[in-house]
Order: structure tokens, then C-alpha cells, then sequence
């Protein structure tokens, strides 16, 4: 102890001192950028909500403490279609969030509503697993929804029965001539319980397979022209008869043979070597 000065263990105290309040300092956070922080857009011919969409700004907003002036630029810049005609005059009239955010939920809040009852409307589709009478009052719901009943009741009845695919049945339905929806939903329910008794009967008898169907595709036959068998199966082939003793070459009975060239398959008539044969004589 007494080789080393009393200033040598002063320093070494206050250096660790140092190394200590280092060691125990909160770490400095890094400012995240605004354009490094994902958010969706928003269009509102899509089937996102206005609400929904400015409830996951609020959340980045508080995460990542975002100011008003960068939370503007970036969320106009996320408006795409038709809501980027609005985009310069909510930045001239707006100066915070939240007066950007009471104009967007007022422009589009009630268009996404009725687009969104359109879209279940079309989307509404019957099939025979569904229950008829459930299915066209939900049908009625919607589309009162859709046309806030200002519509009159024949238009009602006729766009309940086009969300029926069943083609049978929705023609059924039209030639009823339902004057209102639930006399069409009684007239439904009352087609619907008679199917299945008419549906149990033996369905009509297959058609007889035609004779041409039968036979199978074949190449014409030389002799008669027919398409349903070869030229070897023909029967008006000539046949042929065995060679008798001292005949080297066999004539097949019934075959026209020529008297001028003693060739078979044409008369002396209209034999062409005694044609040629007559044509050079003349010459």
C-alpha cells in the first residue's frame, strides 16, 4: 500500500465512478422516419371502411408519436381514386389530424355504408342447401336497405327473385306474379315443399342410340362406296376360284374382262388400247 500515492487510488475511484453513470444512462432512442413507417391506403371503391382505416393512423400516431404536419402529408398521400381529388383542398383547409380525419369520415363515411349493402346485396346468392323463406326475407332486408324504400313493391319482388341462381325456380317464381315480397316468400316456400315429391319420379327414358353412332369409323369402300366396312369385306368382291391343273393364271368368276386386251375391269367398248390403237392408224 505504501508504494502507491494516495492521488493513484483517487483517480482509479473517480474513473469508475465514471464508467458506472455510463453504464447505468438510459440509451438515447432513435427517432424513427415517417416514411419508414408502414401504413395502408385507402380507397373508397374498395370494401375498407373510413373509420377502420383512421382508427390505424390514431395507432401509429401513438406508437411512433408522429406530428400533425407529417401525419398530413403521409396520409394524403395514401388516398388513392377518387379520394385524391380532395387531397389540395384538405391540405389548405385542414392544419391538424384530427380536422383531416372529421373530413375524410364525413365525405366517405356514408358512400362506403351504401356501397358496402350493395356489394352484401350482389353477394347475396341462393342455393338449393338454403332455406327459401330465410334466404328472401334477408334478400328483402338488403335491398331495403339499398333503395331506403323508395322503390315500389314489384320492384322488390323482381330484385329479390334475380338472386335466385336456380333458373327453374326463379322462372317459377316471375310467372306467379307476386305482387309483394312476403306473398312471394308463401308462394316460395309452397314450390319449394312440392320439388322433392317431383323429383322422385323415374326420369324419361334415354334416347336409342342412332345407327351411325354404332358403327365404327371406317375408311369407303372402293367397290360399293360405303363408309361401314373395307374394301376387303366387301360382298360384291369378286371371288376367286382355286387355279385348276395346266392354268398358270386364274380368271375370277363374275369380272368383266376385255376382248381386245384381255385385261379385266372394262368392255371392248371403252377399251383405251384400241382407242390408241384406232387414233394412230388415222394418223
Amino acid at each position: 500500500m505504501g508504494a502507491f500515492p494516495p492521488q493513484f487510488f483517487m483517480q482509479m475511484m473517480q474513473m469508475m465512478h465514471t464508467m458506472s453513470e455510463r453504464l447505468c444512462a438510459p440509451l438515447a432512442e432513435s427517432k424513427i422516419r415517417i416514411k419508414d413507417i408502414y401504413l395502408p391506403s385507402f380507397d373508397p371503391d374498395t370494401n375498407v371502411g373510413i373509420r377502420e382505416w383512421c382508427q390505424h393512423i390514431d395507432k401509429a400516431i401513438e406508437a411512433y408519436k408522429i406530428n400533425d404536419f407529417d401525419i398530413r402529408m403521409k396520409v394524403c398521400s395514401l388516398l388513392k381514386g377518387r379520394a385524391k381529388m380532395w387531397v389540395d383542398d384538405w391540405m389548405v383547409t385542414t392544419s391538424t389530424w384530427d380536422e383531416l380525419r372529421k373530413n375524410l369520415i364525413t365525405t366517405f363515411e356514408p358512400e362506403n355504408r351504401y356501397s358496402r349493402d350493395i356489394l352484401r346485396f350482389r353477394e347475396h346468392v341462393y342455393d338449393s342447401s338454403k332455406d327459401i323463406a330465410e334466404f328472401l326475407s334477408r334478400a328483402w332486408v338488403l335491398w331495403r336497405r339499398v333503395t331506403k324504400d323508395k322503390l315500389e313493391n314489384e320492384h322488390a319482388v323482381e330484385a329479390v327473385i334475380g338472386c335466385i341462381n336456380d333458373e327453374r325456380l326463379r322462372i317459377e317464381l316471375l310467372n306467379a306474379r307476386a305482387t309483394t315480397v312476403p306473398e312471394l316468400i308463401s308462394i316460395a316456400s309452397s314450390i319449394r315443399k312440392k320439388r322433392p315429391q317431383q323429383s322422385s319420379h323415374q326420369g324419361p327414358p334415354n334416347k336409342r342410340a342412332r345407327v351411325s353412332d354404332s358403327i365404327p369409323s371406317a375408311s369407303s369402300c372402293r367397290i360399293c362406296k360405303r363408309t361401314n366396312h373395307a374394301t376387303s369385306d366387301c360382298r360384291y368382291k369378286a371371288k376367286e376360284t382355286k387355279p385348276e391343273a395346266g392354268e398358270k393364271n386364274p380368271k375370277p368368276v363374275g369380272v368383266v374382262i376385255c376382248t381386245y386386251c384381255k385385261k379385266p375391269g372394262h368392255t371392248y367398248d371403252v377399251c383405251y388400247r384400241r382407242e390408241r390403237s384406232m387414233t394412230s392408224n388415222v394418223h
